[in-house]
């Protein structure tokens, strides 16, 4: 990965953290616990999505309408990984060490393709 898109990724997007993506699983959680299971299930399908595309935003006004953000964050398999976790999080609860490793892993992950991706793109223009 070259230096100029550690440093864009670094200056001009803006990534939410572990603690913040769990906190906002966590407020989601006790909103859905008084809905019918069949409510349940559509409502954190949708919760999932909103919240992997929140997970980041770029700032750079050019780069912010040259770049396809919902393709990258919604149809790579980085972004639907993301979103599984998220979705399951958000149905069974954070119970382990080992579920924030997982959501923390797949949040590098998401990072990381993203990069690569956006890379891609500066380099095919």
């Amino acid at each position: 990965m070259s230096d100029i898109i550690e440093e864009f990724f670094n200056f001009q997007m803006s990534f939410k953290n572990v603690r913040e993506v769990v906190d906002r699983i966590n407020e989601e959680r006790d909103k859905l616990r008084d809905l019918a299971p069949k409510q349940k299930e559509e409502r954190i399908k949708k919760l999932s999505k909103v919240i992997r595309n929140e997970m980041c935003n770029c700032i750079h006004p050019v780069v912010k309408k040259m770049v396809d953000w919902g393709r990258l964050k919604g149809r790579s398999a980085y972004g639907h990984d993301l979103e599984e976790v998220i979705s399951e999080l958000l149905n069974k609860g954070i119970r382990s060490s080992e579920d924030l490793r997982l959501l923390r892993r797949k949040i590098k992950n998401f990072k990381r393709g993203m990069m690569r991706d956006v890379e891609r793109i500066i380099r095919g223009l």
